[in-house]
């Protein structure tokens, strides 16, 4: 077992986070948490009148296991719910976030990796509200100084007024060489195709 703490003390004190977390690691398995207080003393030394009436932390949390010569793993990312007062515009703004992922390192000489993602946000102010989801699945291999690789991504998201969707595919190859000790050059075309669409909610 391992314990950290951790902090942001080179930033202005109203936007310091603060944190802690606790590792374990034994026979290729290996577990991690950690939560960090965003912005934790941002009531008490803010240099503005906002205030958060409940305030932001992010739970993160993390498994991996040895499968052959890879591992496979899944992870994932909490934005706790959070509130933020702006006087200035009479508004309060609602926050809340959860990311996850899981995936296969394959190893060996191609070293294949599959990963997918999922994220849901939700952003709301006293006369309006969206979320936003997001599914993502990439996939890449070596072929000795190439690696290629191709992503897809299906998005939606939700006002009062509309819904949006758009899916998108990212074909990528990637040039890598070690030019000298610690220098390394690296050339990596994308291409991105994708379609949007928008209706109106009442047709959703």
């Amino acid at each position: 077992f391992s314990a950290k703490f951790f902090g942001e003390t080179a930033f202005r004190k109203e936007d310091a986070d603060i944190g802690a977390g606790l590792r374990w690691r034994r026979d290729g398995w290996e577990a991690r948490a950690r939560r960090n207080a965003v912005d934790f003393n941002f009531n008490s030394r803010g240099s503005t009148s906002e205030r958060y009436d409940r305030k932001p932390y992010t739970d993160e949390f993390s498994l991996a296991a040895p499968a052959g010569e890879g591992r496979v793993w899944a992870a994932s990312e909490f934005d706790q719910p959070t509130r933020r007062r702006v006087p200035a515009q009479a508004k309060v703004f609602g926050y809340r976030r959860s990311r996850a992922w899981t995936g296969w390192d394959g190893g060996g000489e191609l070293a294949p990796r599959v990963v997918y993602g999922y994220e849901n946000q939700r952003k709301s102010d006293d006369a309006t509200h969206s979320e936003r989801r997001v599914h993502s699945l990439t996939a890449s291999a070596l072929w000795g100084e190439f690696e290629p690789g191709a992503a897809w991504f299906e998005r939606s998201a939700w006002t009062e007024t509309a819904r949006y969707r758009r899916w998108e595919i990212q074909p990528w190859l990637r040039w890598r060489r070690e030019l000298r000790a610690g220098l390394t050059g690296e050339l990596a075309p994308f291409l991105s195709l994708g379609e949007q669409q928008a209706r109106p909610l009442a047709e959703a």
